[in-house]
């Protein structure tokens, strides 16, 4: 089983979305991948999701989006906070959250 945690904050994020003017300087959950994966529809990915949480793909999708829009994309963060991960992350999971996020953009 993936971690969740930070597909449970989107999911939260959406809910009150008021809280989105400080998602970026909150510390970024565990399980940021599987949001990725989430976010560009990894059908796996998406499968385990709707498990976890009984909310549908587009439901999920929409949230794990907007997460990244409002927690990761602001002028103000580093390199690392942008690709969803930490500067301990290894070379290929830094590499792993660049393209996922290339897919969620294009």
């Amino acid at each position: 089983m993936r971690e969740p945690a930070a597909l449970q904050a989107a999911l939260a994020l959406v809910t009150r979305p008021a809280q989105a003017r400080t998602a970026s300087l909150q510390p970024l959950p565990s399980g940021m991948t599987f949001l990725l994966e989430v976010a560009v529809g990894d059908q796996d990915a998406l499968t385990e999701a709707r498990q976890l949480t009984g909310r549908g793909d587009d439901v999920l999708r929409q949230a794990a989006g907007f997460f990244i829009e409002q927690g990761l994309l602001s002028h103000s963060t580093d390199s690392y906070r942008i690709l969803g991960a930490r500067s301990e992350y290894p070379h290929a999971a830094l590499r792993r959250h660049m393209v996922l996020l290339m897919k969620w953009l294009h």
